[in-house]
């Protein structure tokens, strides 16, 4: 069925995003663990199922959105309310095995900050990063690794939401510049990282004749071969 453009226009867009909201909390919070369940219904989990870290930093950009939609105190609560809970349900801490994981989750916690002003959304969003920083590595001249245990595997979802992140948490974490000496800068000198990542991304440097494409979603990954 077609859709006009008027009645796109007429579409009360926040009405719908704020249903869309209610339906994701009705449908999938767990009061238990105080983060949304991973399956609707309840009865697909399974004990043994994997943890999908960053499907939750999604929840928080859709909390982010309601409150910035509305300024309802209520959702400030429920956006801290949440990233405690997620931060106590993977293990106390939001680091994680997964670089992509902590970017998406950085960048969650670095919207929380700037809607609410909250210094605990800073402090994780530091925190993050100076893990996440442990991610670029020499394999195909740089770039950032997907996973800590996989360090010669690189993908969009480890590089781009880097490339996001930095430029905003520059301008409201007070970032500058990083990684000055590090073994990664062949002549030590400072460069910003966004730079970095983003150079790296468009030089194709990559060595083809020894490497493995893969494609994971929609991420062309690359992977050296040992």
């Amino acid at each position: 069925m077609d859709i006009s453009a008027e009645a796109v226009t007429k579409a009360d867009w926040p009405a719908r995003a704020d249903e869309a909201q209610r339906s994701l909390k009705k449908h999938f919070y767990n009061e238990k663990t105080g983060i949304m369940n991973q399956w609707f219904p309840r009865e697909y989990f399974r004990p043994d199922d994997n943890f999908y870290y960053w499907w939750h930093a999604h929840v928080l950009d859709v909390l982010v959105d309601a409150y910035e939609r509305t300024h309802d105190p209520e959702l400030a609560l429920q956006i801290r309310e949440y990233s405690r809970s997620l931060r106590a349900y993977n293990g106390g801490t939001f680091l994680h095995n997964y670089y992509d994981d902590m970017e998406w989750t950085a960048l969650a916690l670095l919207r929380a900050f700037q809607a609410t002003g909250e210094e605990e959304y800073k402090t994780a969003v530091l925190e993050l990063w100076t893990d996440i920083q442990t991610a670029w590595n020499d394999h195909f001249g740089g770039g950032m690794s997907w996973k800590k245990d996989q360090l010669d595997y690189k993908n969009t979802p480890a590089n781009a939401p880097a490339a996001i992140w930095l430029p905003v948490c520059t301008a409201c974490c007070g970032i500058r510049r990083i990684w000055s000496g590090r073994s990664a800068y062949s002549n030590g000198t400072r460069l910003i990282w966004l730079i970095r990542v983003q150079a790296w991304c468009g030089t194709g440097s990559i060595g083809w004749e020894t490497a493995e494409l893969t494609m994971i979603g929609h991420s062309l990954t690359a992977r050296a071969y040992s």
